[in-house]
């Protein structure tokens, strides 16, 4: 099994959605959805980018064995954000990571 398939099945199930929800709300035909969760074909970008907004996770972690998706989560809400948004975001994980009793 691919890496794509692994983190489509498994966003899949984290999302709690069922396969005709992640088709409806990808845009994606349901064949195209069955032939990637069972590793028939893999999505084009732009596919890709439509079911990453559908599950709620980055392209990235759809393709990739480097992050979690927990991260995938934190990454998406950052890329939300406005630049001052970002400032006062990178401003509190620095103050964080700077205190030792939130260090690992």
């Amino acid at each position: 099994m691919g890496i794509f398939q692994q983190r489509f099945i498994q966003a899949k199930e984290q999302s709690g959605l069922r396969w005709i929800d992640i088709a409806n709300r990808s845009g994606l035909d349901k064949a195209s959805i069955s032939q990637y969760k069972n590793g028939v074909h893999t999505p084009e970008p732009d596919a890709l980018y439509h079911l990453a907004v559908a599950l709620n996770v980055s392209m990235e972690w759809l393709t990739s064995a480097e992050i979690s998706v927990s991260d995938s989560e934190l990454l998406n809400q950052y890329h939300q954000l406005n630049e001052l948004g970002k400032s006062e975001l990178i401003q509190f994980l620095d103050d964080l990571s700077s205190d030792q009793k939130y260090k690992k």
